[in-house]
């Protein structure tokens, strides 16, 4: 995913997959020779890593703190 918004929240570079700086296509081609070189044992745990990560968010809560979020930026205004 590209280093850039939100996206640094949810992928952990190195452990649920790899960041590349936005942008730049020689980064991206680096971390995809990374990623594509990895052994099957560390491909598998970081596929393994990604999903846990993913099934662990509530979308309620993320609704919850978005909105919380949007009424404090509201209050500011």
């Amino acid at each position: 995913g590209a280093n850039v918004g939100g996206i640094p929240d949810y992928i952990e570079d190195g452990k649920t997959g790899y960041l590349f700086e936005f942008r730049s296509a020689d980064d991206l081609e680096e971390k995809m020779r990374k990623f594509l070189s990895l052994d099957s044992v560390r491909e598998k745990s970081m596929r393994e890593e990604a999903r846990n990560t993913a099934e662990s968010y509530d979308i309620t809560t993320f609704m919850g703190s978005l909105i919380e979020y949007y009424g404090q930026a509201m209050k500011t205004q």
